[in-house]
């Protein structure tokens, strides 16, 4: 299992999230996953999706990094691992 933490602005359903807690990474169970946490409630996740309940796959990880405006954020291994579909080291 991996997991990685990003603390940055991040916009979730065009919600800016000042310093939001962003996990993921890849598990034997659960495949890819991301969680978004904000500042405010780091209990319970705003955005929370992986492959076993999702459908989740590298190239919509990338995807949604994009859109959450964290993409530049995420390592060259991590990006290259998703885009071919293997695990996150």
């Amino acid at each position: 299992m991996s997991r990685h933490e990003i603390i940055a602005d991040v916009m979730v359903n065009d919600v800016l999230l000042r310093s939001a807690d962003v996990s993921y990474g890849f598990d034997h169970v659960c495949g890819y996953f991301i969680q978004v946490f904000s500042a405010d409630n780091p209990d319970v996740p705003v955005f929370d999706e992986d492959s076993a309940f999702s459908s989740l796959t590298g190239s919509k990880m990338l995807d949604a990094f994009e859109e959450m405006g964290i993409y530049d954020h995420v390592s060259e291994e991590h990006k290259t691992a998703m885009a071919l579909d293997l695990p996150i080291p």
